[in-house]
């Protein structure tokens, strides 16, 4: 990790972003599913998938080099991709 504390500020941050991303995921989809309105359900259910697809990006686009911290983002996406599919989300993997 680098001295400078702009920079570790920077990297904490980041990883801050993803993991709030996963839950705010999370919570889309429990709203998803326990929506009254099928249009609730499907506004919720796109903005689970909008954080879901966003983290996806971001993880492609950025190192996480604490290998703990990448297990739990990794654990929290692949649980949210879970959640997605019993929903009906498609993938394409």
């Amino acid at each position: 990790m680098s001295d400078d504390p702009l920079k570790q500020q920077f990297e904490k941050n980041k990883i801050e972003f993803v993991l709030i991303e996963i839950d705010a995921g999370h919570i889309f989809a429990g709203l998803a599913h326990d929506a009254d309105a099928p249009e609730k359900a499907k506004r919720n259910l796109v903005n689970a998938r909008k954080a879901y697809d966003t983290v996806c990006d971001f993880l492609l686009k950025n190192d996480i080099p604490n290998q703990a911290v990448r297990r739990q983002i990794a654990r929290g996406v692949d649980n949210l991709k879970q959640v997605l599919l019993a929903m009906g989300e498609k993938f394409d993997d």
